[in-house]
């Protein structure tokens, strides 16, 4: 495994080699336009440029203009005021935000024990680009920002609900109580008409790598393991730096190089480099604009062993597919496997689909999981959740989560987690 990371590791490092070989090209031929997609605020994004976000992607869907089958579309007009300060905002200033409040409650228990438990928790997210450089045109300069308040309403938050019902995993993922936490402080430049892109300083390298359009922990899928792979040592928030490059309108390599001893609740800068998180990837979609629509990427990632952790290296590899028909229904399959004690599992195999079923913006998703955990325990883990969406802002997303041979306990047969979530976006 070892041999097979460190070598695509390299073939990422030789694409970017060639890099200035694309630039010198791309000058010489014609390069389609960015997708440009407009919202209530008019913001508008390259989804399709060298280096992207999972949380930039998230925040143009939530500032897109409402629809008019939504069941309350009177909530959006109240909020049309806000929205227009904001577009005033980015048209000046080129400084673009969004705020958000999520809750969830969940109610778990297992069998054949009946060990009942409840957890429940908050979630206000402030997330801001702001372009500095080149406001409004191509090879941009950003500025992002991103901070977190989470807390609890219970004696345990929802993250920690599944350990203590014998289940290895995280039974809603972000949903802590870490209180105050700075997600994004980093510098975003873009190069060759947006098609190369750097990022450097504080970011979370799971929202840049092995990223399927399907994935949003606030109305989606909640379970750790059907919206990530968690056969990765997933890294915590770090400090470090990452290029991205789009060959042509299909091909895009990216790669990333982190401290792999940052922890999400402390703020250290470039502090200690001698153990690292390093992430490669190359993926292929029909086009650049489609890459959270219809993707396929392969990644590859390594850490560091870590001394004062006791974490030996560890090393994987990973794959990741979905397909969105006719803007409606989405499958998608990811696998992984891995050596050394760094991730939940040794391997691990999720499918499952999300889908539209009416003209107001609902959705319905299933998936499954199925991982080997370190201790060698076959472990299943499935999600089922309906969204519905009362205004383009509002969503509440009642979901239910089954678990077979739950691995921390032998003793137990299978575990279910019920849940209810609402989400505000302005």
């Amino acid at each position: 495994m070892s041999s097979i990371v460190k070598s695509f590791i390299s073939l990422v490092l030789v694409s970017f080699g060639t890099c200035s070989l694309h630039v010198i090209l791309a000058q010489e031929s014609k390069i389609q336009d960015s997708t440009k997609v407009k919202g209530r605020s008019g913001y508008q994004t390259d989804l399709n440029s060298g280096i992207q976000s999972l949380m930039t992607f998230l925040m143009i869907q939530d500032d897109a203009e409402p629809s008019d089958f939504l069941r309350f579309p009177k909530l959006d007009s109240l909020s049309s005021p806000w929205f227009d300060w904001k577009k005033k905002l980015n048209e000046d200033l080129g400084l673009q935000l969004n705020i958000s409040y999520s809750s969830t409650n969940q109610y778990g228990r297992t069998a054949p024990h009946k060990n009942e438990e409840f957890a429940g928790s908050g979630f206000l997210k402030f997330y801001s680009r702001w372009n500095l450089i080149n406001k409004h045109k191509e090879n941009k300069g950003v500025l992002v920002f991103g901070l977190d308040y989470r807390h609890k309403y219970s004696d345990i938050p929802p993250s920690e609900l599944g350990f203590d019902l014998g289940y290895n995993g995280i039974s809603a993922l972000t949903f802590s109580d870490s209180k105050w936490i700075l997600i994004d402080l980093n510098w975003q430049q873009t190069f060759n008409k947006g098609r190369t892109g750097i990022i450097i300083g504080r970011y979370d390298p799971n929202d840049y790598f092995d990223i399927l359009g399907y994935v949003n922990p606030w109305t989606t899928f909640q379970n750790l393991s059907i919206l990530l792979n968690p056969s990765i040592a997933l890294p915590d928030l770090a400090t470090g730096i990452g290029i991205g490059h789009q060959f042509n309108d299909q091909i895009q390599a990216k790669l990333s190089i982190t401290d792999a001893n940052g922890v999400g609740t402390e703020v250290k800068f470039f502090n200690d480099f001698s153990e690292l998180y390093t992430t490669g990837e190359l993926s292929w979609s029909p086009s650049r604009e489609d890459r959270y629509f219809k993707n396929i990427h392969i990644t590859a990632w390594h850490a560091d062993s870590r001394e004062k952790a006791n974490i030996e290296e560890s090393q994987g590899v990973a794959i990741g597919a979905n397909w969105t028909f006719f803007e409606q229904f989405m499958p998608f399959v990811r696998a992984g496997w891995s050596d050394g004690n760094g991730s939940f599992y040794t391997q691990s195999y999720t499918a499952g689909f999300i889908y539209k079923p009416n003209l107001n913006k609902d959705l319905i998703g299933i998936g499954i999981n199925w991982g080997e955990t370190q201790d060698g325990i076959g472990q299943l883990s499935s999600e089922l959740f309906y969204r519905f969406q009362f205004s383009q802002n509002f969503a509440v997303t009642p979901s239910v989560q089954y678990y077979k041979n739950p691995g921390l306990n032998t003793n137990l047969n299978n575990a279910f987690v019920v849940g209810l979530r609402g989400r505000v976006a302005l």
